[in-house]
């Protein structure tokens, strides 16, 4: 018996630090998922935004929606996000809180971004079902089949791709005619401004939106890094002059092997 209690003890105490280190995490996981939800949720407000209001305005929504004015407006959601997890830094459990903390934003900046492509995706496809009057399985099926025959691509990526060379969004066959029609004239007009193939001025400008997203993230990254020095600065402000330390992970549990203290022989 006496051997079982300290076995039982002695997972009693493992399963206790366990917990311990979770309860160090739990800040940090519900700052970053709730900080995440209601940016993605703004992100959502803005894509709809701009597609019902910017986006649908004659000749110039098509050339606001090829330069892509809303991930430029949406800076601010990005400093947002930096701020937010440069205030909340010092609860990371880790002895290098700072690089713990870019590390957890280089990965959201990434999700934040992309996410303006996916609700746009939605919000097309919504427009498909309600324009047409088929079901949900229908309209991947037509829409797929539309990516297909422009840009080989299916899916969110097909999506993604085709509006770096199309800036009208068909929601019937008629608007793919149209807007397939509309880019052949662009590109027969940049081929004789160029001296090219209308081909290859259709791949010019395409690569002009790739560059284009480029400098938005670019920008979005800068934006996310200042305002994250930034909320850091101000956290440990605010907890010097609050008189606290920033709180430091306990030692016991860090993972490796146990360091040897060496005595001074006499």
């Amino acid at each position: 018996m006496g051997i079982e209690q300290k076995q039982s003890k002695a997972m009693s105490s493992i399963q206790r630090s366990k917990w311990a280190q979770w309860a160090q995490w739990a800040p940090i996981v519900v700052l970053v998922l709730g900080l995440l939800i209601l940016l993605l949720m703004a992100k959502g407000i803005a894509v709809l935004a701009a597609d019902r209001i910017v986006y649908s305005i004659p000749i110039l929504g098509g050339i606001a929606r090829s330069l892509e004015l809303a991930e430029f407006l949406n800076l601010l959601l990005f400093s947002v996000l930096g701020m937010g997890i440069g205030l909340g830094v010092h609860l990371i459990p880790v002895p290098d809180q700072e690089r713990a903390g870019r590390s957890v934003l280089m990965v959201l900046i990434p999700i934040l971004f992309l996410s303006g492509c996916f609700f746009q995706y939605q919000l097309w496809l919504s427009d498909v079902r309600a324009d047409m009057g088929i079901s949900a399985a229908q309209v991947r099926a037509v829409t797929n089949e539309w990516l297909g025959q422009t840009v080989k691509k299916p899916g969110l990526w097909g999506f993604y791709h085709y509006t770096t060379l199309y800036s009208i969004l068909p929601t019937n066959p008629d608007r793919l005619r149209a807007s397939i029609q509309g880019s052949d004239r662009v590109n027969q007009l940049f081929s004789q401004v160029f001296s090219t193939t209308p081909t290859q001025a259709g791949q010019l400008l395409g690569l002009c939106v790739w560059g284009l997203r480029a400098f938005y993230f670019g920008l979005s990254v800068l934006t996310s890094l200042h305002h994250f020095e930034e909320g850091m600065a101000q956290g440990k402000h605010r907890l010097q002059s609050s008189g606290t330390t920033v709180p430091k992970p306990d030692p016991s549990t860090r993972k490796g092997f146990p360091r040897k203290v060496y005595k001074k022989v006499k």
